[in-house]
Parts: C-alpha cells; sequence; structure tokens
C-alpha cells in the first residue's frame, strides 16, 4: 500500500564555536534541518539559536540570513540555495549578551503560497558575529537545511531548473516484499537534459555535515534492494517523465522494534550537475 507521508522533523548537529584571545563564542545548532514545511503559513518552528558570550563583560552579537557555503558531503548535493533570504527570518537580528551567558533568536519560515514550492530542498546559513572594534571579530555562520511539504500533484510544475514530486514516497510494508512506487522529474530549463539516477544511502562514518533520515527512521541495509529502473533519462525541455522504481526486499527482511521503519534516498542529478532527491520511506 502506498501512503502520503508528511515528514516532520528536526536534526539537531551540535555546536559551533569560535575563540580568540581568550573570547569564545558558541552557536547552537551548527546545523539544523526543518522538514514538513507548509507554504503560505508564517512558521514558528519554536527553535531558538543559542548564541553563548564566554567574554568576562556584556557583548553585543548581529545575526544575518546568507547565502549558505554547502557543505562537502555527497549526500547534502541534494539541496540548493533558499530563492529568497526573506523567506526565513529571525525574531531579534541583534543581541546584547552579559558576560558567562547565552542570549536566543527565534527562526521562523514564511514561504510564499504557490504550488510550485512544494516539493523542495533548499538550504541557507546565519552569520553570528560579535559586534566591537576589534581587528579580527568572532563569527559563526550555521547550516539550515528546509525541506517543504511534499505533495504528490501540485497545481504547478516544481521551482527550479529542475524538479521532482513527490518528494516523499512512503509505502506501507504490511502484506508486501516486492512492489513499484514512482516520481516525476520536470525539465523547466531551455533545453533538452539527461539525468542519471541512482539510489543512495549516505555515509555512516562520515564526520561531515549530512542529511539525516526521517524521524525513527533508519538508513535501510542494501540501497539495491530500492532501485530505479533507468539510471538515466532524457527529458526535452519543458516536459516531464516519470520514474519507475521497484522495491525488492530479501524474504528475512523486517524493521527493528521501536522503529516508524526504514529509508533510501534516490538522487537525481542533471547536465549541469545539479542535484534533486526523493526520500523512499519503508513503513511498518
Amino acid at each position: 500500500m502506498i501512503i502520503k507521508y508528511r515528514r516532520i522533523a528536526i536534526l539537531i548537529i551540535a555546536c559551533l564555536f569560535f575563540s580568540i584571545n581568550g573570547f569564545c563564542l558558541g552557536v547552537s545548532p551548527a546545523v539544523v534541518c526543518i522538514s514538513g514545511v507548509e507554504i503560505g503559513e508564517d512558521k514558528n518552528t519554536g527553535f531558538d539559536y543559542v548564541v553563548s558570550n564566554d567574554a568576562e563583560n556584556e557583548q553585543e552579537f548581529t545575526l544575518d540570513v546568507i547565502l549558505p557555503v554547502m557543505p562537502s558531503d555527497e549526500s547534502l548535493k541534494g539541496y540548493s540555495k533558499l530563492p529568497d533570504l526573506s523567506w526565513l527570518y529571525l525574531e531579534k537580528t541583534n543581541l546584547i549578551i552579559p558576560a558567562k551567558s547565552t542570549g536566543t533568536s527565534r527562526i521562523h519560515i514564511k514561504i510564499p503560497r504557490n504550488d510550485k514550492y512544494y516539493n523542495q530542498h533548499w538550504a541557507v546559513s546565519c552569520h553570528i558575529v560579535q559586534k566591537g572594534n576589534s581587528f579580527v571579530n568572532a563569527a559563526v555562520a550555521p547550516f539550515i537545511m528546509i525541506e517543504t511539504r511534499s505533495k504528490e500533484n501540485p497545481a504547478e510544475r516544481p521551482y527550479g531548473e529542475f524538479g521532482i514530486t513527490p518528494g516523499i514516497i512512503g509505502v506501507e510494508l504490511r502484506d508486501f516484499k516486492n512492489k513499484k512506487v514512482s516520481f516525476k522529474i520536470y525539465n523547466n530549463s531551455d533545453k533538452d537534459c539527461v539525468y542519471k539516477i541512482k539510489s543512495f544511502i549516505p555515509d555512516a562514518e562520515s564526520k561531515n555535515a549530512k542529511i539525516s533520515p526521517s524521524d525513527n527512521f533508519e538508513w535501510i541495509n542494501e540501497a539495491k534492494w530500492i532501485k530505479p529502473e533507468v539510471d538515466s533519462l532524457k527529458i526535452r525541455k519543458g516536459e516531464d517523465k516519470t520514474v519507475e522504481v521497484e522495491i525488492k526486499l530479501p524474504e528475512d527482511f523486517k524493521i527493528s522494534e521501536g522503529q516508524k521503519g526504514l529509508e533510501v534516498l534516490i538522487f537525481i542529478e542533471s547536465d549541469k550537475k545539479e542535484k534533486r532527491f526523493v526520500r523512499v520511506l519503508l513503513v511498518k
């Protein structure tokens, strides 16, 4: 059974620190992924940046939303830069923090109401810098990933040079071992394009920031169990095509207690090396 699955999860990775001349600035989190974001709503994420002032005196900090420096991990290549920086904003863009204390600023997301913004994976950074007259001021730039809500049949073609629908495919495992599902690739560019397609599992051993599985899901053991029927596909400009994905699980396949299910990514890469991905969730 194919089900509609709305992924709502927040990934948090530790802190960033900057230390100079005995002064230490700390910001948490270093990396955050906010998923299931609805378009047309002013979303209070319920999530704060926490800025730590380790100095012996009061310090002032500015917080600005900026274009991201994309991390190197291969799993994050499927995120593109947020089209409009005003879509993510902070409640406070200036913090005055007492010595040995912390300040906070709440993250909000407001994406315009248009169906083309469903099924998107975007990235942005927040530049947090100590104000002062020093030759070198402490600064950090934590990384934010935004995944808008998955929608199978949006009224508009997806935003970008190329797009995919849906962003998430949820499959209930109750009564099957083998099944086919599908997603669609849209060529919105001004030329014909060949797309490479493959199943992908992020490297669990990587120490870099990387894409995370959905809440209470784990990456599947073998990407080959969920495999696109083609590894490349030519699509004429302005057109779209459907890609079939075969799910073929071993006889002894099972999902551990306490988990909702297992997950794999389908990565799609264009001639221009742009990437998108679809999450395939095997739901217990």
